[in-house]
């Protein structure tokens, strides 16, 4: 199992070079880590102000400027896990279904909770169309309603969500 991180700590300057930036975009991209909150460092304050529009707190991205006392980034640690606070399951890790579990039964359809389930149950497409009396077709749009509304990459993660959620039944 991977353990996801609570909190990222970033320089900006890893080795030689401007390395962060793409480790940043690699951190906000991925479904598993986009609502990780990082903390951006440098001790070049040109490129920081040139992208500070761009990160944003409302994204999880807070900015220091190096040198920075000890005590600066102890209340930025504490702002950031304050606004973006770890997700834990019952299990004592870390998993985003807890986030999900919450808003879905509210936001998928009875129609989409059911295409959920046999997701759960590992049917293809075809099957569940068949199951449902729905065309193929259809179910891929049930699909990526969800993969949409849950903020799922993988039919995979639906099935996690579905799972962890209690709504294989």
């Amino acid at each position: 199992m991977v353990e996801q991180p609570d909190l990222v700590l970033l320089d900006l300057t890893l080795g030689h070079a401007d390395h962060g930036w793409r480790v940043l975009d690699h951190l906000t991209l991925d479904p598993s880590t986009r609502r990780t909150p990082v903390i951006l460092w440098s001790g070049a304050p040109e490129p920081l102000r040139a992208r500070a529009p761009a990160l944003l707190r409302e994204q999880g991205i807070f900015i220091m400027a190096k040198p920075f006392e000890f005590e600066a980034l102890l209340a930025t640690v504490q702002e950031a896990l304050r606004h973006y606070p770890p997700l834990l399951r019952l299990d004592g890790r870390r998993g985003d279904a807890d986030l999900l579990a919450d808003a879905a039964p509210h936001c998928l359809t009875a129609r989409e909770q059911e295409v959920a389930r046999l997701i759960a149950r590992g049917y293809s497409n075809r099957e569940i169309a068949d199951a449902l009396v729905l065309t193929p077709g259809t179910v891929a749009n049930h699909v990526a309603h969800i993969l949409d509304k849950l903020d799922c990459s993988s039919r995979v993660q639906i099935a996690i969500w579905t799972l962890e959620s209690g709504y294989a039944n």
